[in-house]
C-alpha cells in the first residue's frame, strides 16, 4: 500500500486540441490545491496517482491499473460543452470531471471521495485561490523577516517576497514566475539566507534569484532557473 495524493485531469481525442491542453494545463491550479490538502491525509491505497480520462464517446474500461502499479485509470464518458472561454466555465469543468471522475473510479476500489469533494468546496469558498507560504523566516537580532508565498494561477504561478524590518514591510515584490506546472515551478522553490547582516539572498541550490539590501532597499532579480 502507498500514499494515494496524485491526481491527473486529461481529455482524449472527442474533444479539440485547444480543449485537451485548457484542462492538462489550467486544472493543475485546481487539483493541486486538493493535492495539498490530500497529501498530509496519508491515505493508503494500490496505487499513488489516479488519471481520470474523459471522453464524449462511450468507453469500454472504466478502471484499469498501468502496467506501473502505482498508476490507475478511470474512464468517464461527459460532454463537457463549450468551457475554454471564461474562468469559471473552467472551474465547472474540471470540478465535473473530479466528480464524476471519483464516483466512478470508487465503484471499484476504495478512495477518498469525501476528502476530495470538501477539497473542492473548501477551494471555492477561499476564492479560487491556491496559494501557500513556502518560507518564513526571522532574523531576530536585525528585526527582519522574509516571507515567500507561491500563487498558483489558472495561467502562472508567481513567487512573491515580503520583506518586514521592525514590523513594517518594506518589500513586496513578485520575484519569479513559471508556468503553472510542478516541474516547472518546482525549480524555483529555493531558500533564503542573510549575508553580512544586510543583504537577503534568494536562491536555488547555487543559482541566485533575487538579492535584496536592507540599507539601500534595492531589490535585484536575476531570473528564473
Amino acid at each position: 500500500m502507498t500514499r494515494f495524493w496524485d491526481i491527473q485531469l486529461v481529455l482524449d481525442s472527442t474533444y479539440t486540441e485547444e480543449e485537451q491542453k485548457t484542462v492538462i494545463v489550467n486544472s493543475r491550479y485546481m487539483v493541486h490545491f486538493i493535492e495539498r490538502l490530500l497529501y498530509p491525509l496519508n491515505f493508503r491505497s494500490e496505487f499513488s496517482r489516479l488519471v481520470i480520462n474523459c471522453s464524449k464517446s462511450p468507453i469500454e474500461t472504466e478502471f484499469r491499473q498501468a502496467k506501473d502499479p502505482a498508476i490507475a485509470y478511470v474512464n468517464i464518458t461527459q460532454d463537457l460543452g463549450c468551457f475554454i472561454h471564461s474562468d469559471g466555465e473552467k472551474y465547472l469543468a474540471f470540478e465535473s470531471i473530479l466528480k464524476h471522475g471519483f464516483e466512478v473510479a470508487e465503484k471499484y476500489v476504495e478512495l477518498p471521495k469525501a476528502e476530495v469533494f470538501s477539497a473542492i468546496e473548501k477551494f471555492k469558498s477561499v476564492g479560487f485561490k491556491n496559494e501557500w507560504v513556502h518560507i518564513e523566516k526571522t532574523w531576530k537580532r536585525k528585526e527582519v523577516t522574509c516571507i515567500i508565498e507561491c500563487h498558483h494561477h489558472l495561467n502562472t504561478f508567481q513567487l512573491t517576497q515580503k520583506i518586514y524590518k521592525c514590523g513594517t514591510l518594506i518589500q513586496d515584490s513578485i520575484i519569479a514566475e513559471s508556468m503553472p506546472r510542478e516541474w516547472l515551478f518546482n525549480q524555483l522553490l529555493g531558500k533564503v539566507v542573510l549575508k553580512d547582516g544586510v543583504k537577503l539572498i534568494y536562491s536555488v541550490k547555487s543559482k541566485v534569484l533575487s538579492t535584496f539590501d536592507l540599507d539601500t532597499k534595492k531589490l535585484e532579480i536575476f531570473g528564473s532557473v
